[in-house]
């Protein structure tokens, strides 16, 4: 099956979509024999894609999405094995069966497990119960060479070459094409709750220091634009358990919070906030916030990776003037930001602005969304994450004659 991915006066390159792992493993043989390379995209939602021609050297787009094959689910063994076509909706919808889920928080409801491998995605649930590094026990995957190869094991007692299977999470599409992923699951966490805070700028910060500093258990933690527009915003802290000790961190966390706070079981509404922090974190939290932002579709799409005392400190004052609406994930360090602009010069401005406030020595960025004239070089050396040139170094050796054809590598 093909895909028509790109209208223009060149060439139509039409993404090729393989109904089968033999399918999708022939295709790629034949790219190798007629030294062609290909760029890997899943379902677009997990990063910045060129626009493809056959003019511009003949790369050609492959998606696993019509791979979905489930090949086990055992909540006994707490462990699933699924094609890296399966999205996370569809995903945590057959786990849910059995009331168990994956703990990974994928950006969009489309994002097929493969593109989640491949992005490393994460979100508020990173803060205690980990992310794809600590879910992930297998991979196969289809290399340079047209081979397929499965690393890691069904059960997390049984899991051989873990570090093969580590390599493929964040390669973003440079190593090889992901055909099927085997997970740790966990069952659903007993009657989780979050309490909520409006607050400022500077003062939300101050609260999760707080909550660092008095160790209190907490599931996630997110703190979102409260609105269209403004510098407010909606901090959330979500916890878990039975009666007892459910009421003891509600306690210590309105300590911190204030009078001000408001306390909501999940799933439950707020007539004042109709999109709070941490909703729909299991099954694709950015197209909520979205909407409720009035963006219909971003403009610019920046991710800001630094250390939790890092982005404590962070001024954000000075992108006041673009009002950015944000997303931010203080413990395992990250930051979203949009912006409706679709003009790229404004765009580069306001990158520029960003690149002052980050601290130099510790924060990395990566362009998930931007007008057809922004790329990586624009985010100047915070595009390249430590260990970047292992990485490519890497690349070259599984990867010699450049097949997989990815942006990240050629920065």
């Amino acid at each position: 099956m093909t895909h028509t991915v790109a209208e223009n006066a060149a060439p139509t390159v039409s993404e090729f979509v393989p109904q089968s792992v033999e399918q999708a493993r022939e295709w790629v043989l034949e790219r190798i024999s007629l030294e062609q390379s290909i760029r890997i995209h899943g379902n677009g939602t997990s990063g910045h894609s060129d626009p493809i021609s056959l003019e511009e050297g003949g790369c050609f787009p492959v998606s696993s999405q019509d791979l979905k094959t489930i090949h086990f689910f055992d909540p006994d063994d707490l462990v699933a094995g699924m094609q890296a076509g399966q999205t996370a909706a569809e995903m945590q919808q057959l786990l849910a069966q059995k009331k168990m889920q994956l703990m990974v928080n994928p950006w969009y409801p489309d994002s097929t497990l493969g593109g989640m491998v491949s992005a490393n995605i994460s979100g508020p649930n990173r803060m205690n119960m980990g992310g794809l590094r600590d879910s992930l026990i297998g991979i196969e995957y289809i290399n340079g060479r047209g081979e397929l190869v499965k690393a890691g094991g069904k059960v997390v007692k049984n899991v051989t070459g873990y570090d093969l299977t580590r390599m493929m999470i964040g390669h973003l599409g440079g190593l090889g094409l992901i055909t099927s992923v085997n997970f740790k699951i966990q069952p659903f966490v007993i009657d989780p709750h979050a309490l909520f805070l409006e607050t400022d700028l500077q003062n939300w910060q101050n609260a999760v220091g707080l909550l660092q500093s008095r160790r209190i258990p907490l599931d996630w933690i997110q703190a979102v634009s409260a609105s269209a527009e403004g510098n407010r915003i909606l901090l959330g802290a979500g916890f878990s358990g039975n009666p007892e000790r459910r009421s003891r961190i509600a306690n210590e966390l309105q300590d911190v919070f204030g009078e001000k706070s408001f306390m909501l079981a999940d799933g439950d509404d707020s007539p004042e906030w109709p999109c709070l922090p941490g909703k729909e974190r299991f099954n694709g939290f950015l197209p909520a916030y979205l909407e409720h932002w009035q963006i219909n579709q971003p403009g610019l799409h920046l991710q800001a990776s630094l250390p939790t005392a890092d982005i404590l400190e962070l001024s954000l004052e000075s992108l006041s003037a673009w009002d950015p609406r944000m997303i931010i994930h203080p413990v395992g360090g990250d930051l979203h930001l949009f912006l409706g602009e679709q003009d790229g010069d404004r765009q580069k401005k306001f990158i520029q602005t960003l690149l002052k406030c980050l601290p130099r020595q510790s924060s990395n960025m990566r362009l998930l969304r931007s007008a057809p004239e922004v790329g990586f070089e624009h985010l100047g050396h915070f595009a390249k994450p430590p260990g970047y040139s292992l990485s490519c170094r890497l690349k070259q050796h599984l990867d010699p004659e450049e097949l997989f054809d990815a942006p990240y590598y050629r920065m």
